[in-house]
């Protein structure tokens, strides 16, 4: 009868097995909480098993510790995490309880000194995993340029149309810096309270329109923005963003760029890639036809990869080339028209912290390239300094306050 309090753990290590992210290095906290304490927890029901099986009192030592554990991830899970619903709390206290009351008999037999500590040393363990869950610290790196004064009068106005057309071709340019999901307390999106979850909202408080550049200087509760765009041969977009605190969010937009061929094929090629085109295809989510992505590591370089299923892992390498900080270059082809885009301050700012969601190494910056309206339809490239859209969850990253800047040119 005891050993049915197994059960619901069980289907948790099945569920970790299955659906959770792998390739994090032994130094990164989901390293122990994903890929190490499943087996741990494998193993352990195996000594429950085996034990209770032959009678020895090393069951009920082992059956319990599962209950620490459990409540030692809660009573973490409550305080760590107090502005965020309790679902999962109640989740692991219930597994707790589950547990517990399953191996009620056992806790008549008399309690050892080392017993104790087995579950003690559980307990801590629990708490562990539940902080493993918490959003590591903001690695995104502020340019910290000058900040640029709003003009004494205020002038609102409607935004200028950043779009650039030649022949059948449309590009538009976003270069505005939106937060789409955030947690107050560094935890999950999914639990953030319903108030706590807006999206960053940009109104114009001024405008300044001078030969063919326009300037506009926004406002949001996350802090003030500056858009400079100007109109030659091509489109040349410059914004500056200062966020007054730390955000910690699971999806945010630094930037984006939206192709439209005109329902003729198009691809895209990356400087760092010479000639070697990248289609991008449809996509689908949580599973299915796999996302194409670029991001920035840790050594400066550029690597352009496909996923496995969806946007999760493990994910293939297409091409990869230096980036060494300085601009990213791509340019959107279609049949008789090259679009070429320059982002200057992308890789510069991005964090190349491991994400907690995509793992296999990718870190939390992302350029995706993602296709809307069909095989044919626009092709929109995403960028986004630190987020968590590639893998699995609602973890949050944080993006660090200062003064961030973003030039892009389209020619």
């Amino acid at each position: 009868m005891a050993a049915l309090g197994l059960l619901p753990w069980v289907l948790l290590v099945g569920l970790l097995f299955a659906k959770a992210p792998g390739g994090f290095g032994v130094t990164h906290p989901r390293f122990w909480s994903l890929q190490v304490l499943p087996w741990a927890l494998t193993l352990l029901g195996g000594v429950v098993v085996v034990a209770l099986w032959r009678g020895h009192r090393t069951g009920r030592v082992a059956l319990l510790a599962f209950v620490a554990l459990a409540v030692g991830m809660t009573l973490h899970l409550v305080l760590r995490f107090p502005s965020s619903r309790p679902l999962l709390p109640v989740a692991s206290g219930g597994l707790a309880l589950v547990t517990g009351l399953l191996s009620l008999p056992l806790w008549r037999l008399p309690l050892r000194r080392t017993d104790a500590l087995v579950w003690a040393l559980t307990a801590v363990a629990g708490a562990g995993a539940g902080e493993s869950l918490r959003a590591p610290d903001a690695s995104t790196s502020p340019a910290g340029v000058a900040w640029t004064p709003a003009p004494s009068t205020p002038r609102p106005g409607p935004p200028a149309s950043l779009l650039f057309e030649r022949a059948h071709v449309q590009v538009t340019v976003d270069p505005m810096f939106v937060v789409d999901s955030r947690s107050p307390d560094r935890f999950w999106t999914a639990l953030a309270p319903p108030g706590t979850r807006h999206r960053t909202t940009w109104e114009v408080t001024h405008r300044r329109d001078e030969a063919e550049t326009t300037q506009l200087w926004w406002s949001s509760h996350d802090g003030e923005a500056w858009t400079s765009s100007r109109r030659d041969a091509g489109l040349q977009v410059e914004a500056r963003v200062r966020l007054r605190e730390p955000i910690y969010t699971h999806l945010a937009t630094w930037a984006e760029v939206v192709f439209d061929a005109g329902g003729q094929p198009a691809h895209v090629r990356f400087d760092v890639c010479g000639d070697r085109p990248i289609e991008v295809r449809v996509s689908d989510y949580p599973e299915g036809r796999p996302v194409r992505f670029a991001y920035v590591d840790a050594d400066h370089r550029l690597r352009v990869v496909e996923a496995s299923s969806g946007e999760k892992g493990p994910f293939e390498m297409l091409c990869e080339g230096p980036v060494a900080g300085g601009p990213i270059g791509l340019t959107l082809v279609s049949e008789d028209v090259e679009v070429r885009v320059l982002v200057h301050d992308f890789a510069a700012q991005a964090s190349t912290e491991p994400s907690p969601t995509a793992g296999w190494g990718v870190p939390q910056n992302a350029i995706q390239l993602m296709r809307t309206g069909g095989h044919h339809g626009p092709i929109v490239v995403h960028f986004t300094l630190a987020a968590t859209g590639i893998g699995r969850g609602w973890d949050t990253v944080g993006l660090a306050p200062g003064v961030y800047q973003n030039r892009l040119e389209v020619r």
